[in-house]
């Protein structure tokens, strides 16, 4: 579609119950590469400039789940609007006309729509560009593919099945989604329906067509299949793999550059040591312990603030404390760790995440730990802007074995979870 446009929106039909499947979840929440089936079409369609909202129908049994896991997955869209849930119908098309009349009264310029099926989880940019060039046009389309197999008509459809005759493939296609249209040609063809009875169609563009919309074919690809069985669903896992290896399946998906990726929960960890130096005030957690000997370190080697750090910043890939505050750099000599705390809690944010739970461990034959542990928490929960109830501080010692049983110096671990900011 050219820049004048003023874009499309699109509904993402979850509202089915997936019977075939054979799971008490419906078919489009389960899981493939430990996402929702559902989040791959859903973040392809939110990467594509040009569709400007998308409302997800979602069965009234998982309103409030599928909306407070939208919130975690597409927390910018969803917190602009850009991207709601709403309930669906009793039948598909109950559900796009639900969506239709919801995208027309909440965004009147955006003048096409499409509706695309939940467990289709592989749309691809090419269809996507195909479909824009169309609407463009002010046409109704479909998406299919031709059929490669000899098609037959049956008596029935499985045991017993008797062949009657054999179908011309050609000007034969395979239905597949998204379907759309103008939104006025939609709501014409809804109200048309609703007025002559509501017959029920098995897809839009049976509806758009039945309505007397000509309904333009859309070349569609193998690999917008729809997963509806639990052999659908592996074949789905082992196309994830194959993208995710670089086959030559790769430019589908995982190399577009227009594929939308929700946010995840992340988890790092964080493994610190220092010696033992007389002279030195001992600072760990950010409190000061009394103690005959401090730690050894160009700040004040806060062992367990820097095993934090790592964790935090270990969590997003970001590399460790020393890569962005070098020991050679002479402003950090003698800095509270602190100070690099907040700091890395910032660079976090500015990510998108947010620190949520910390579990720290400190390795130490003395001083004892315990009678400081509540004020540790206290003052990391105030820089990692958490509750002191979602960090635990352990303390343990290495029966008198290595470095830290010869009382030579002292260890800390840490691990952190970090989740989207919402």
């Amino acid at each position: 579609m050219s820049p004048s446009g003023t874009g499309i929106a699109a509904i993402l039909a979850a509202g089915g119950k997936g019977v075939r499947m054979g799971t008490e979840t419906p078919k489009q929440f389960l899981e493939i590469g430990g996402r929702p089936l559902f989040s791959y079409s859903l973040g392809t369609l939110l990467g594509w400039p040009e569709i400007k909202v998308v409302g997800m129908g979602v069965p009234e049994a998982f309103f409030t789940e599928i909306a407070d896991c939208l919130i975690r997955l597409f927390p910018e869209d969803t917190r602009s609007g850009r991207l709601f849930p709403f309930v669906g119908g009793r039948r598909r098309q109950d559900t796009a006309a639900i969506g239709v009349r919801a995208v027309a009264r909440r965004f009147p310029a955006v003048p096409f729509v499409m509706v695309h099926d939940a467990a289709r989880p592989f749309l691809t940019r090419n269809v996507l560009e195909r479909i824009s060039e169309t609407l463009e046009s002010g046409k109704a389309f479909g998406v299919g593919i031709s059929s490669p197999d000899t098609l037959w008509k049956m008596g029935s459809s499985f045991e017993p099945a008797v062949l009657e005759s054999h179908l011309d493939r050609e000007g034969v296609f395979r239905a597949q989604t998204p379907q759309g249209a103008p939104v006025r040609s939609f709501l014409e063809a809804i109200e048309k329906a609703e007025a002559n009875g509501d017959p029920d169609f098995t897809d839009e563009a049976g509806l758009l067509s039945w309505a007397g919309f000509p309904v333009v074919l859309v070349q569609g690809e193998e690999s917008n299949r729809k997963v509806t069985t639990p052999e659908d669903l592996s074949w789905a896992e082992d196309y994830l793999r194959t993208i995710d290896t670089g086959g030559d399946s790769k430019k589908n998906l995982m190399d577009n550059p227009y594929s939308h990726t929700p946010k995840w929960p992340r988890t790092g960890h964080g493994f610190d040591v220092h010696p033992f130096e007389s002279g030195r005030e001992l600072w760990l957690g950010g409190v000061r312990i009394p103690h005959s000997k401090g730690l050894a370190g160009h700040s004040d080697a806060d062992a367990v603030i820097h095993a934090l750090c790592d964790a935090l910043l270990g969590g997003l890939a970001l590399g460790d404390i020393g890569r962005h505050f070098p020991p050679s750099d002479e402003r950090y000599r003698g800095q509270k760790s602190l100070f690099f705390l907040e700091r890395v809690v910032g660079m976090i944010r500015e990510k998108g995440y947010r620190p949520y739970q910390v579990d720290l461990t400190i390795m130490a034959e003395r001083p004892k730990i315990s009678p400081h542990v509540t004020e540790m928490q206290n003052v990391l929960a105030k820089a990692l802007g958490i509750s002191p109830s979602d960090i635990s501080i352990k303390a343990t010692t290495t029966e008198k074995l290595g470095f830290v049983g010869r009382e030579e110096g002292l260890g800390a671990m840490a691990t952190a979870t970090l989740v989207p900011e919402v």
